[in-house]
């Protein structure tokens, strides 16, 4: 079932209801909780969210002693990083996970990656590096920029449908650019935490709610119950641990170390860099030198 009857848009009923559903979820969440209440809620779903990934990427294989390896200095890497670099990392991973958003939201989707859904993705990606920038060094981009994003994001959007080459994805991204920008206009700019930390928020709803689709197709009723029981678990468990090191003084360092916002941005890069679908990636390249000779 589609709406409007425009198939070519690929809008079915589920996607669009979902991320309706989610996005109003995230208003709520940006207009009624604290910068603290949103971060420590990104990061706590954040941790269950990578848990999880990690599990099903490696359900099917036999996890050895050079995998552990691999990911222990990977993390370790990015653990350094992010404490000696701090503000100029926080600002590579949110670029780095916005690009792992747009591959992510492609591949749930089941659409295909082209170099005009890029072009899409291009205005959103503007706006998170010149809110971000703008925390950490005191500039301006964003103000400079945004007439610029708006005018960008509506006309890839615009032309899309003119080409009938829009699909729900390239629906979405523009929505949250224009609505984003049309929101700040009416308010303010907010912190980057309300903004980026309410998308993370919403990246692990989609990914949990299409997971959870895709394995309910299956008619597997087993693995569908134990994917809920997973979810929830993965959640409670973080929560739990996040409550029992910040409630003793003994494990308030290690508390510290696993859920400060430095770690958290740690746990991104790694798990955004261990996440990558190297083929998403290869074919970018040729789509998009396909579509400047004009094919």
């Amino acid at each position: 079932m589609y709406i409007y009857n425009m198939n070519y848009l690929n809008v079915d009923n589920f996607n669009f209801f979902q991320r309706l559903g989610v996005l109003c979820i995230i208003l709520m969440i940006a207009a009624f909780c604290t910068i603290p209440q949103i971060m420590i809620l990104y990061i706590l779903m954040g941790y269950a969210h990578f848990a999880l990934s990690f599990y099903y990427k490696y359900k099917k294989t036999d996890i050895t002693l050079k995998i552990i390896i691999y990911h222990t200095a990977l993390l370790l890497f990015f653990y350094v990083c992010s404490y000696q670099l701090q503000g100029y990392f926080i600002i590579f991973v949110t670029l780095y996970a916005a690009i792992h958003h747009f591959y992510d939201e492609i591949f749930l989707l089941s659409e295909k990656v082209t170099s005009y859904s890029a072009g899409c993705f291009l205005p959103f990606l503007i706006l998170t590096f010149s809110l971000n920038v703008d925390f950490f060094n005191n500039f301006q981009t964003y103000e400079t920029l945004k007439y610029f994003i708006f005018a960008a994001s509506a006309a890839y959007f615009i032309i899309g449908l003119i080409k009938r080459e829009a699909r729900f994805y390239i629906l979405y991204v523009s929505f949250i650019t224009i609505g984003s920008l049309f929101l700040f206009h009416l308010f303010s700019v907010p912190h980057p935490t309300i903004f980026f930390g309410s998308l993370i928020i919403a990246h692990y709803m989609y990914w949990y709610i299409t997971m959870g689709k895709r394995i309910w197709m299956s008619k597997n009723k087993l693995e569908f119950k134990k994917y809920g029981l997973l979810v929830a678990l993965s959640n409670i468990a973080i929560v739990i641990l996040f409550i029992t090191l910040n409630q003793n003084e003994n494990l308030k360092e290690i508390g510290d170390v696993l859920f400060s916002p430095y770690a958290f941005f740690a746990w991104t890069a790694w798990h955004v860099t261990t996440s990558i679908r190297y083929d998403d990636y290869k074919k970018s390249l040729p789509q998009f030198l396909r579509y400047r000779k004009g094919n």
